[in-house]
């Protein structure tokens, strides 16, 4: 009786080491993602500048629904002057990118956006 007790505890130990195994495998990690902002690091009065927006994912899972927002640095840019950027709306100095334009982000997949 004390073996068959034994062996219930061994056998419950080892599902639930491979039930946590398995549930943290599907974890994120903010540093599967890698991401890159290249531009110049100054610009004179009224040069067009263009800022580049570099991201991969490097884990091993699919990213659903991602958001993208870009804001632009102080007095670069009037809201006023720029109606839209990768054909999305600006407001305020700032554009949002939602998944729609995105898509679901597959592991070992690069895009970049240009704004």
């Amino acid at each position: 009786m004390k073996k068959l007790i034994f062996i219930v505890i061994i056998l419950g130990l080892g599902l639930a080491m491979a039930g946590f195994w398995y549930w943290n495998r599907d974890s994120f990690s903010k540093a599967a993602l890698k991401l890159e902002i290249l531009g110049p690091g100054k610009a004179s009065l009224s040069q067009e500048v263009e800022w580049t927006v570099t991201y991969r994912n490097n884990g091993n899972i699919k990213l659903e629904d991602p958001h993208l927002t870009f804001e632009f640095p102080d007095n670069t840019v009037s809201a006023s002057l720029l109606d839209e950027v990768n054909g999305n709306t600006v407001s305020s100095g700032r554009v949002e990118i939602g998944p729609d334009k995105i898509g679901d982000i597959y592991p070992g997949e690069e895009k970049s956006f240009k704004f």
